[in-house]
């Protein structure tokens, strides 16, 4: 785990970062996945994305913005307890 230069935490899964587990997870580009994924760590929620910042999603439905959320959750909870064995 390292610090990106935006002061987040940058989580680790197998050498894979987030955004890249969470655009493998949910078949969507990589620079939409960095969009989420920076979005989800500043505390933006599921409807407030799908709703407001469509175009930075390129336009994903609100369950794919789920599915992105969910994908983000496991990731981050397995990176986690990664860094606690």
């Amino acid at each position: 785990m390292t610090v990106e230069d935006n002061g987040h935490l940058d989580y680790q899964i197998g050498g894979w970062t987030l955004a890249e587990y969470v655009a493998e997870e949910c078949e969507i580009s990589d620079e939409v996945a960095d969009k989420l994924v920076a979005m989800f760590n500043d505390g933006k929620e599921v409807p407030f994305i799908a709703r407001y910042r469509r175009n930075m999603t390129g336009d994903l439905e609100a369950e794919q913005v789920h599915q992105a959320f969910n994908a983000y959750k496991t990731a981050r909870n397995i990176s986690l307890f990664h860094l606690s064995i």
